[in-house]
């Protein structure tokens, strides 16, 4: 089913956009720096990255694609638990895409989900909080989708974003 990603899967294959690693790949890509990332407060580094993103995503609408990375051609139920226990709910998938990652030796298997301008906060949180040592968590890599798949932003950590226009 790759429902609401058929758009930006029209434009670069699957196994390029959600590919963990430098951007530059892509002719418009660029990097925002996070100037809290040594911040105390992961409060403070959440609201840093909701402000960027609102700004790269231009107030337009968007959805979330969590990247689960396992060895095995299954995605575990224990990575799901662990997103459901941070507010996403994993039984509202709105698109799914699955790949083989050859360089890394791993099965990717992307999963969409709606998420609110309400809820983003959560969810850049508990992303954050992986790298934080903070609970709740997520292990899978999230991207930031405009709807019309023109923009994916990719918050790979406390440090900062890749940002591509397509």
């Amino acid at each position: 089913m790759i429902g609401v990603l058929s758009k930006l899967l029209g434009r670069v294959k699957a196994n390029d956009i959600f590919r963990i690693g430098l951007f530059n790949r892509f002719d418009k890509s660029r990097r925002v720096e996070l100037s809290s990332f040594n911040s105390v407060s992961i409060d403070v580094l959440v609201e840093e990255v909701a402000s960027c993103l609102n700004k790269e995503i231009q107030n337009s609408e968007f959805y979330i694609a969590l990247v689960f990375e396992e060895h095995e051609n299954c995605l575990s139920d224990e990575e799901v638990s662990l997103v459901n226990d941070c507010g996403i709910n994993t039984d509202e998938t709105i698109g799914a895409v699955d790949f083989y990652d050859e360089d890394d030796e791993l099965y990717c298997f992307v999963r969409a989900y709606e998420c609110s301008v309400f809820e983003i906060k959560r969810v850049i949180k508990s992303k954050l909080a992986r790298h934080l040592e903070v609970e709740p968590y997520y292990m899978a890599e999230l991207f930031i989708i405009a709807k019309d798949g023109s923009r994916v932003i990719n918050l790979f950590d406390e440090r900062g974003m890749d940002v591509v226009e397509l």
